[in-house]
């Protein structure tokens, strides 16, 4: 990307998402509600991506920590229940956003929907597919907005590195 001092930059989600490789992730054949929370304890984050156990690379949901909370105590499901039988299993309700994407992309979607995370998948991905790349929270965008804020007319690069 490129642009002078103080010149406004466009960074897509795939440049601060958290990578797929450093998300917490479980296995939707196979995960109880216990490890999408020890997952998310042990990445020291709010939010598990769930993965199809015949596409390593395919996303099927997404649990928060909200999702567990409710389901625990709204709905009075047991630590032991299988993730499967709690996460809506059409493709279409997994909330994506291209790894293109800019962050007000994004943030148009965290608005509309009401949600606080997003899988970042690649561009042009097909519907069933959704080979993901990482995952988005409404705080990573705000960071980003911050850092542009923070940035005039300094140097961006310069000050993510500082905050990261």
């Amino acid at each position: 990307m490129s642009g002078g001092a103080g010149a406004a930059m466009t960074y897509m989600c795939g440049s601060f998402c958290v990578p797929a490789e450093k998300c917490a992730t479980v296995d939707l054949a196979s995960a109880t509600l216990t490890d999408a929370a020890r997952a998310m304890d042990a990445h020291k984050c709010s939010s598990v991506v769930v993965l199809d156990a015949t596409h390593p690379r395919r996303a099927v949901a997404i649990i928060t920590k909200t999702d567990l909370v409710k389901w625990a105590f709204l709905d009075g499901k047991a630590p032991t229940a299988a993730v499967r039988e709690c996460v809506t299993m059409k493709a279409s309700d997994l909330l994506t956003v291209a790894r293109s994407a800019n962050k007000s992309d994004a943030s148009e979607i965290f608005k509309k929907r009401g949600v606080h995370h997003l899988v970042v998948v690649e561009d042009g991905a097909d519907a069933d597919a959704k080979p993901y790349v990482g995952i988005v929270s409404a705080l990573d965008v705000a960071h980003e907005y911050a850092l542009d804020a923070k940035a005039m007319p300094y140097s961006r690069d310069a000050l993510r590195a500082m905050y990261r």
